[in-house]
């Protein structure tokens, strides 16, 4: 390796400079990049949508929503081809993956067959064998049989990021499905969606709900209830273009038809009605607002006021998620996220209420919730047992579980290759959004996490993979062989680096653990394979993918990198290869 004399630069350099100085004197603000923690500006679940977002924003920091629709629509036009006088459509073929197999990986085998972010879960009231799981890029899928096998159920939607599902517990055929997530701190760093979606057939078919809240959104809740289905609520967050605000808490009476905002504001995070009292309606406001905390409506979910005592001080409250026990509704259960530490000593903690609410007492106090570096900011949840007020599921990056009500302890598995003595040992994928138990038979539980849906038949003792056909992986770059089609090589977000030989026709392999990134072939030897992990570690393959080799690592070579860092072949000279980390160019001549 050599690195590039940077001295010839210097001139353009000073140009570039002090242009930039002359921007940063006319600038009224601070990115909103540069105002985050450094505890969360480190996470890779930040820097791969600073990645994403940060160079799409315009000179007001404001995703360029018109724009960019604008380019899509340009992008279509140009996918048309001409054949004589006819035009059409090229047409596409979903390679997949149909999920990534890690069976095989000698450190986390466990986790089977898994998929890309799942944010909405919805199980049928009274079969626990169907279940919708909404991606975070990927559309809509369902199953009947439990998740053996799933169906598509996009169909000609628009969107395919959603982050809120509901089912109407009476009538199971019409669900309500939107579009856009929503975490904290990132909520305008998400895809953002197109609005609400209904259907009344089971998914088969859709239709766009013309709703008074609009059609960009962030959904972070979605619920009916059970007592009068044409009564839905549902949590809309800050929406990209950063216009025309629909933030808040909004309620149709109808069935969906029309949307009034009960509560405006930034900040919800989750809502349940009461399971019993018709009256009540549950919310969860968060963003260290001094209107953060527990939200309590009494009058059906017309208005709401704050009941923190015992929680922590609004401005140390993050984010927050909640959930009501159904076999004892005075019992409810909140778990909190922020930046600083929280009681007790830690970041993430768990209250407890028994008097519906009304008041809270921690019940975590002095545990580590999560034994790598927490980031609630991006995966939280909790929920409880319906036939035990005192079981409790807790997901973060990692999943853990109350027995007592009291105290948590990390769901592992003992047969994994650590023993249940490491995260990885954890059942189910790293990284979790929802929990969801079968509303007509609690010993099945659903998880949505960033390595798409696992299920437990046995009331959480133990979690499987069933993912096998939910075609949903966020890919950051695929590489195609000089003369077979059918290998292919892509770079996953945190699914690692994977591969195919049979053009997707079967789960695709896992070549290497973590967030693929930058990958390509040899043009002049298809055993020579390149890719690239966050951070700027550049490996290598001579032998067609059976063995790997570092090639780079930033930190032996003390600089810093960039999250996703250039790697790439010269176009005649196969034996260059160039490498860019954050401060400097390299190249390798052979």
């Amino acid at each position: 390796m050599k690195c590039f004399n940077m001295k010839s630069l210097l001139p353009g350099l000073f140009t570039a400079f002090l242009f930039l100085l002359l921007l940063d004197a006319n600038s009224q603000t601070v990115s909103k990049w540069d105002q985050f923690p450094a505890s969360i500006k480190n996470r890779n679940s930040f820097k791969r949508l600073e990645w994403f977002y940060r160079p799409r924003m315009n000179e007001k920091d404001i995703f360029p929503r018109e724009f960019i629709d604008k380019q899509m629509q340009e992008e279509q036009v140009k996918s048309q081809l001409k054949a004589g006088n006819e035009t059409f459509f090229a047409q596409w073929t979903n390679l997949g993956p149909a999920g990534i197999d890690f069976s095989a990986d000698g450190m986390v085998p466990h986790w089977g067959v898994v998929s890309g972010r799942v944010r909405g879960l919805a199980v049928h009231p009274t079969n626990p064998d169907i279940v919708y799981a909404g991606a975070a890029s990927g559309g809509i899928w369902k199953s009947t049989d439990g998740g053996l096998n799933w169906v598509d159920k996009s169909g000609g939607l628009n969107n395919l990021t959603f982050g809120a599902i509901a089912i109407d517990p009476l009538n199971p055929a019409v669900i309500f499905a939107g579009t856009g997530e929503y975490h904290w701190l990132l909520t305008e760093r998400f895809y953002s969606g197109d609005g609400l979606y209904k259907s009344t057939n089971g998914g088969n078919n859709w239709i766009k709900v013309n709703a008074e809240f609009g059609t960009v959104t962030h959904f972070s809740d979605l619920v009916i209830s059970p007592h009068n289905p044409d009564v839905i609520m549902a949590a809309i967050a800050k929406n990209l273009q950063d216009a025309a605000p629909n933030e808040g808490i909004w309620r149709s009476s109808d069935g969906g038809q029309h949307w009034t905002c009960v509560l405006p504001g930034e900040g919800i995070y989750d809502l349940s009605f009461h399971p019993s009292d018709t009256n009540i309606v549950f919310a969860a406001r968060g963003n260290e607002q001094s209107q953060a905390g527990f939200l309590i409506s009494t009058d059906g979910g017309l208005s709401f006021t704050q009941s923190n005592t015992g929680l922590p001080a609004p401005n140390h409250i993050g984010r927050i998620q909640f959930d009501v026990s159904i076999s004892n509704t005075s019992v409810l259960y909140v778990v909190i996220f922020d930046k600083a530490p929280l009681p007790g000593g830690m970041t993430t903690s768990v209250y407890k209420s028994v008097n519906g609410g009304a008041s809270w007492v921690p019940i975590s106090q002095g545990i580590n919730l999560c034994e790598f570096s927490d980031q609630g900011f991006y995966d939280l949840c909790i929920a409880v047992n319906p036939s035990n007020p005192d079981h409790i599921f807790l997901g973060n990056v990692e999943f853990s579980q109350s027995t007592n009500g009291e105290g948590f302890s990390p769901v592992r598995n003992p047969a994994a290759p650590g023993g249940g003595s490491n995260p990885f040992d954890s059942y189910t994928h790293l990284d979790h959004h929802i929990i969801r138990f079968a509303p007509s038979d609690p010993s099945v539980i659903y998880v949505g996490c960033d390595g798409g849906v696992f299920k437990s038949t046995d009331s959480g003792t133990s979690f499987h993979s069933v993912n096998t056909g939910i075609n949903s992986i966020q890919s950051y770059r695929v590489a195609s062989h000089n003369t077979n089609p059918d290998i292919l090589y892509s770079g996953a977000q945190d699914n690692g680096f994977i591969s195919t030989q049979n053009r997707g026709a079967t789960p695709f392999k896992l070549e290497l653990l973590g967030d693929g990134t930058e990958c390509f072939m040899d043009y002049s030897n298809p055993d020579i394979i390149f890719f690239a992990t966050i951070g700027g570690y550049f490996v290598r393959s001579s032998n067609g993918g059976q063995s790997w080799d570092l090639l780079v690592d930033p930190i032996t070579l003390n600089d810093s990198s960039a999250f996703l860092c250039p790697y790439w072949q010269h176009p005649s000279n196969p034996d260059i290869i160039y490498g860019c980390l954050k401060q400097k160019l390299y190249k390798s001549t052979d």
